[in-house]
């Protein structure tokens, strides 16, 4: 099952977590408090456009889900 970005409609299968902090500054516009789908990219477009411009500038770091590096 796919879920629709509330943002460029497209469809996708990934889920992305973000703490609910950075969820509200960059959330679909129009829907209420936690609430919303984005897709990977969208979530990444809108993270590098809205934090950037807040602190000036955008560093990502993708980890695991258990937080173990790989091979450990």
């Amino acid at each position: 099952m796919a879920c629709k970005c509330h943002e460029c409609g497209g469809y996708y299968k990934i889920d992305i977590l973000v703490s609910d902090n950075i969820w509200e500054k960059i959330k679909p516009s129009g829907v209420g408090r936690e609430a919303g789908l984005l897709c990977p990219v969208c979530i990444a477009h809108k993270i590098c456009t809205v934090i950037q411009d807040e602190i000036g500038y955008a560093a990502f770091r993708l980890e695991r889900a258990d937080n173990q590096e790989k091979g450990e």
